[in-house]
């Protein structure tokens, strides 16, 4: 099951949709619905940094129709869907 929970403070992710990892450690996701590029976050791996870009409003999105494919899903997408 892919899924992210909050624990307290601490937030587990058990998936996480394919970011662009970029030079110095950081990584960055883009939406998958208006195509906006998240800023870039350090983080040590990917899921440390879709757990970041969670905290700030992002989201997951699976398509039923593209086979359960999981896409990144900016701030203003995830409010407005």
């Amino acid at each position: 099951m892919n899924k992210t929970e909050a624990n307290g403070e601490n937030m587990v992710v058990t998936y996480v949709p394919d970011l662009h990892r970029l030079t110095g450690g950081r990584f960055e996701a883009i939406c998958g619905k208006c195509l906006r590029t998240s800023e870039s976050v350090h983080a040590m791996d990917a899921s440390r940094a879709w757990g970041a870009l969670l905290q700030v409003g992002w989201s997951l999105y699976t398509s039923e129709v593209m086979a359960g494919r999981s896409y990144a899903i900016c701030p203003s997408c995830t409010a407005a869907p």
